[in-house]
């Protein structure tokens, strides 16, 4: 009897050497599904960094660009505002010119009425 013991011991271990080999097949397999999905997991993470490195590349340039655009806006500004003291200016000089001209134009108006006048008077002298 101890032979058909020894067979049913080492019968036993071998189904329990399958089973745990059954079990180990099948913890490989979910290891291996956890690494594919892990380094479809890493692979979409670089993709994604990549992506947002020109992403950030992409919004420097354009940070520079509109940064150029506004020191050239500073600059119109400045110009702008330069030719508008000028024009206020040469304004107020044209303003100041034509008050003169309407000064002069005034006493002038005035003196050719005051000379019709002479002239009138002196007309009616010589005609009496």
């Amino acid at each position: 009897m101890t032979l058909e013991r020894h067979i049913d011991h080492v019968a036993r271990q071998l189904e329990e050497s399958q089973r745990n080999n059954n079990l180990m097949a099948t913890e490989r397999d979910q290891i291996y599904d956890e690494l594919v999905t892990f380094k479809g997991i890493a692979n979409n993470q670089e993709a994604n960094k990549t992506e947002l490195q020109r992403e950030i590349s992409r919004s420097e340039n354009e940070k520079i660009s509109l940064n150029q655009r506004i020191l050239e806006s500073e600059r119109d500004l400045q110009n702008l505002k330069s030719q508008l003291g000028y024009e206020k200016n040469k304004f107020k000089e044209l303003e100041s010119m034509l008050e003169k001209e309407r000064r002069s134009t005034h006493t002038n108006m005035k003196t050719i009425g005051e000379l019709e006048t002479a002239n009138r008077d002196l007309k009616q002298e010589v005609e009496r």
